[in-house]
């Protein structure tokens, strides 16, 4: 396998659209660096996929750019499914903390919680922003 596809490296953590910035200038830029840590692509290139399958922020068509673009579809990686489940894991906790006190961050991790219970890899989630 090349480099590209399982060597370790730096790995932005959070690398998704919503974290793109565009500047003035017209370039874009990748924003949000508090979670970079040395570890394998695959946990970046897997966001995308997941963002997919839990918000319905791609399309199939804007997933097969990516992997082209990119040259390698992660989803063709045996621990792919191992990744978006811990990515559904880490995205209990923007509501996890604030539950507690508020009756609508409440229901949303119940109905994660419920979902992943059940196996459900369809049925959508509400994202933070809502």
């Amino acid at each position: 396998m090349s480099c590209a596809r399982r060597c370790r490296g730096g790995v932005h953590g959070d690398a998704h659209t919503n974290n793109i910035i565009r500047l003035t200038t017209g370039r874009t830029v990748l924003g949000d660096w508090d979670h970079v840590a040395l570890g394998l692509r695959e946990w970046d290139l897997i966001q995308v996929h997941y963002m997919a399958r839990r918000f319905n922020r791609h399309t199939e068509h804007d997933l097969r750019r990516f992997t082209v673009t990119y040259g390698w579809d992660v989803r063709d990686w045996p621990g792919a499914e191992t990744l978006i489940q811990t990515r559904e894991i880490t995205g209990l906790s923007p509501y996890i903390r604030t539950a507690p006190s508020e009756y609508r961050t409440r229901q949303e991790v119940a109905h994660r919680i419920a979902l992943l219970r059940n196996g459900d890899t369809s049925t959508r989630w509400n994202s933070p922003t809502k």
